[in-house]
């Protein structure tokens, strides 16, 4: 494991070198919405990374909450929330059930506003 003292090929490079990762394990919604605690930096260094991903979504992974995780209206807030939270534009969204939902027009719609600004 390269990120736990190991050595990584060269051409191998550890994730959390370049990556800002949110907390990962979240048993429910309610917990996700917790901002204080579900968009904290647990992994690479919070404000030194070019890339800031955020997980969403509840663990053991459940087709029901993802309908309501990945809901337009809730995935964005959640990025909203996490970047004013962390000063981090994030750049990745991990999901589980990518296809409920409305994250595909998110994230779309998240990439020609960065385009255009």
């Amino acid at each position: 494991n390269c990120s736990t003292g190991g050595t990584c090929p060269e051409q191998l490079h550890d994730y959390f070198t370049f990556t800002a990762d949110t907390e990962y394990r979240f048993l429910d919604i309610a917990s996700m919405q917790q901002v204080e605690t579900s968009c904290r930096v647990t992994r690479g260094a919070n404000g030194q990374k070019h890339l800031f991903n955020v997980n969403s979504f509840v663990t053991p992974p459940n087709a029901v909450s993802a309908q309501t995780v990945n809901n337009l209206g809730f995935a964005q807030e959640r990025l909203d929330k996490c970047s004013a939270m962390t000063g981090l534009l994030p750049n990745l969204i991990n999901v589980d059930f990518w296809s409920e939902g409305d994250l595909p027009q998110l994230v779309q719609s998240v990439n020609m506003e960065r385009v255009s600004s």
